[in-house]
């Protein structure tokens, strides 16, 4: 947690939104090296910022295809990442969104769904609908962003033979 709270995760939301990347981007991806190990002032997308500052790492090489597979490198890394996210999505309501979170991974350890539903639909009606409006995935990325927080895998925009789920 010392490495967020030293760091300048509000330049790095500035410039996720520059180049249009969700939360959700954020994560295994191939890249040849050129994409990644550029330069950060001629940068055209948001790899080179992510990797140079940490939030990014080489997990793999393949050798015949001279691809890398780059991801966010570790829990802590993906915790603070996201919790410096949460502002961005919810508004004014930091302090309550991290505390609900909270609450919401002790509903679902003890295995009470039905508080843990209770708790996320009242908190979600704290978040202004009027203000969130920019683009249709806004709170798609806000669910992304509040169930890695309580480390759990999620996908967006599955396919399925029955149509596409939202988040899963």
């Amino acid at each position: 947690s010392y490495w967020f709270g030293s760091g300048t995760p509000t330049y790095l939301i500035k410039m996720l939104g520059k180049f249009g990347v969700n939360p959700s981007d954020i994560g295994p991806k191939q890249a040849k090296a050129s994409i990644f190990d550029a330069p950060t002032e001629t940068m055209t997308n948001i790899t080179p910022l992510l990797y140079q500052s940490g939030y990014i790492t080489i997990k793999d090489y393949n050798k015949i295809l001279d691809l890398y597979t780059l991801d966010i490198p570790n829990k802590e890394v993906r915790l603070g990442l996201m919790e410096s996210l949460l502002p961005n999505y919810v508004g004014n309501e930091t302090p309550e969104a991290t505390t609900m979170v909270a609450y919401l991974f002790y509903d679902i350890q003890n295995g009470d769904m039905d508080s843990a539903l209770r708790r996320l639909q009242a908190f979600l009606s704290t978040v202004p609908y009027c203000d969130n409006t920019k683009y249709e995935g806004h709170y798609q990325q806000l669910f992304y962003v509040i169930f890695s927080l309580l480390n759990y895998y999620v996908d967006i925009e599955v396919r399925t033979p029955r149509g596409r789920v939202d988040v899963v």
